[in-house]
């Protein structure tokens, strides 16, 4: 039997209501030479029946909950394709998404990876309306240490060049893919489609796209990380300074409004380092004079509901 051209992974957690719908929008694929793995981490509502109900064949893991990582790392290892192609199951692939994208890749042997631009849709389908980022082809460190344009439900990428960089790091708990598509602009150019051949949808189970405040510290943490490894003599300091105090802002900020003012101290803190800026200095001096009080989330590293925000 013949191996598959493109091998489409779906990660899912708890999406009874939303993956059938995903996969139907697989099956309107105009490219054919595809298989489908679902990589189920540890649902506990209906995701399996659903699955198993579907008439097309499809390839269904199940793992114990382990996170987003885990999960596509998992499914990788079972893929027959040269080409991945990964699609949350949430989201919806217009259907000349593989045809196009796929093409893309195949035809500059040196790209490790193809993406398509995206639109934002709500719970029910409609076009929310929001900032479009620039799409970057070729080599693209740069531009994507400085902005996040590639959602990852639009990417089409050469399997053996993922697994040799190293695949998804399931140590983290957010911005996983972020972190690999890093990894890998580091050796290899991207090709961009620019056309909206994806449905992102945005709702209120959506957790990588909720702005958690864990979530933009780790970006904050993975952008530090990434520039003190790899960014000397590869990325403009003026632009990583720029970019990171922008972000360690952002973090800290959202941090001080959740009342974790030892940690939001720390994070301000960063921000400054990186470049002196106005607008951090009241949040600063806020958590500053807050931390350690009784007000401070951060003393005991305890939770305060989300209505109770600054």
């Amino acid at each position: 039997m013949s191996r598959p051209q493109v091998s489409v992974i779906v990660p899912t957690h708890n999406r009874a209501s939303l993956i059938g719908q995903t996969l139907d929008s697989i099956s309107r694929q105009t490219f054919r030479d595809y298989e489908v793995i679902i990589i189920d981490d540890g649902s506990t509502d209906e995701t399996a029946r659903v699955v198993r109900q579907r008439p097309e064949p499809l390839h269904y893991l199940y793992q114990e909950q382990r996170g987003a990582a885990a999960a596509r790392n998992h499914a990788l290892a079972e893929a027959n394709g040269s080409l991945v192609a990964f699609l949350d199951s949430d989201d919806i692939w217009l259907p000349d998404f593989l045809s196009e994208v796929a093409a893309a890749v195949q035809a500059q042997s040196d790209a490790a990876l193809g993406y398509a631009d995206f639109r934002t849709i709500d719970g029910q389908g409609r076009t929310l309306r929001g900032h479009r980022k620039k799409q970057h082809g070729g080599r693209v460190v740069t531009p994507l240490f400085a902005s996040i344009f590639i959602h990852t439900s639009c990417v089409v990428a050469r399997r053996d060049a993922i697994l040799q960089a190293g695949g998804f790091d399931d140590r983290m708990e957010a911005n996983e893919d972020y972190d690999l598509w890093l990894r890998l602009s580091l050796e290899h150019p991207f090709v961009s489609v620019p056309k909206p051949l994806c449905l992102r949808r945005s709702h209120k189970g959506s957790l990588s796209r909720n702005g958690n405040v864990c979530n933009l510290t780790r970006k904050a943490q993975l952008l530090e990380g990434f520039y003190d490894r790899h960014g000397n003599g590869t990325i403009p300091a003026d632009l990583a300074h720029r970019r990171l105090a922008k972000t360690f802002y952002t973090a800290g900020k959202a941090t001080a409004r959740h009342r974790n003012f030892t940690e939001s101290v720390d994070l301000l803190r960063r921000s400054m380092d990186y470049v002196p800026s106005p607008r951090a200095l009241p949040w600063y001096w806020l958590s500053l004079a807050l931390r350690g009080t009784p007000a401070d989330r951060g003393r005991n590293n305890g939770h305060l509901p989300e209505q109770q925000a600054l």
